[in-house]
């Protein structure tokens, strides 16, 4: 009898897990909207996710006056591995594929591999609100301290700050440093990505330090505009300045995030940022 109970306990615990982990990522299903790439008169893919656990996948493209468009349907479920998260899609032909996901409610970028994305992806209904624009590296950055291991430099550049991963910007402790950014002439928001990203070694995110509180500075004068505290994942988490008063020239004039706080990693005293990128809009 004692058996019996456990085994329904752990059943219930991990029905709940399950139930709670697909609520997090619920904006998927928002509205039937698709995370598309590419752009009007370009080869578009669009991945849709379907509550509760559908995904279809579309290609269209033109040749000449033709057009043409393929689709595919599968079955799809999310995993944490370390605070990491992993996007496994089963399609129906019978192959599968599995992507290291960084997501929030206006994009989606999927990794294969250790380094530049595999698909990147917005969330169709946030182009129009963005007026058809798209994340685009920062157009420069300097940090206050950067870490060096052997002839490794973490240091803080737009490439290294883009949407590669595996590829962090890295100090030692951590709470008191600044990065000085340049988010472009038509920025009005970031999209901020914490922690060490790795495909193959997932485990590099708890090991390692991440931003837990920043502070965001107007780089003239050093006025502050905000903080704000971000949730422990490396998933993307929006630093939006489109509602302050002086977010028309932030653009050319430049922005100080200071790290605050931070979330300590398990095994080593380097705090990570894996990614920083500017949103464009035309």
């Amino acid at each position: 009898m004692i058996q019996k109970k456990l085994v329904f306990t752990t059943v219930i615990f991990l029905i709940l897990g399950i139930s709670g982990l697909f609520a997090q990522y619920e904006f998927m299903h928002r509205d039937g909207g698709s995370y598309r790439s590419g752009f009007m008169g370009s080869p578009i893919s669009s991945f849709n996710f379907r509550a509760p656990n559908i995904v279809v996948f579309s290609h269209s493209w033109q040749e000449g006056w033709e057009s043409h468009n393929t689709t595919r349907t599968g079955t799809y479920s999310i995993e944490h591995e370390y605070g990491v998260p992993f996007l496994n899609i089963n399609w129906e032909d019978g192959a599968s594929v599995r992507y290291l996901m960084l997501a929030d409610e206006n994009m989606m970028v999927l990794y294969t591999g250790n380094t530049e994305p595999e698909w990147n992806l917005i969330w169709i209904p946030y182009y129009a609100e963005m007026g058809w624009g798209h994340p685009t590296l920062i157009s420069d950055v300097t940090a206050s301290s950067t870490l060096r291991e052997g002839h490794v430099l973490y240091a803080a550049t737009p490439e290294r700050l883009g949407l590669h991963i595996n590829r962090v910007w890295a100090v030692e402790g951590g709470v008191g440093e600044r990065l000085f950014i340049m988010p472009g002439t038509q920025a009005w928001r970031l999209s901020i990505s914490i922690g060490y990203v790795h495909f193959s070694r997932p485990y590099l995110f708890q090991q390692n330090s991440r931003p837990k509180k920043i502070r965001i500075f107007d780089a003239i004068d050093e006025t502050i505009f905000f903080d704000m505290e971000l949730r422990d994942t490396p998933n993307f988490q929006t630093i939006n300045f489109s509602s302050i008063e002086r977010a028309y020239i932030i653009g050319s004039i430049g922005l100080i995030i200071e790290i605050l706080e931070i979330y300590p990693g398990t095994r080593f005293n380097h705090m990570c940022i894996n990614s920083i990128v500017g949103w464009w809009s035309q």
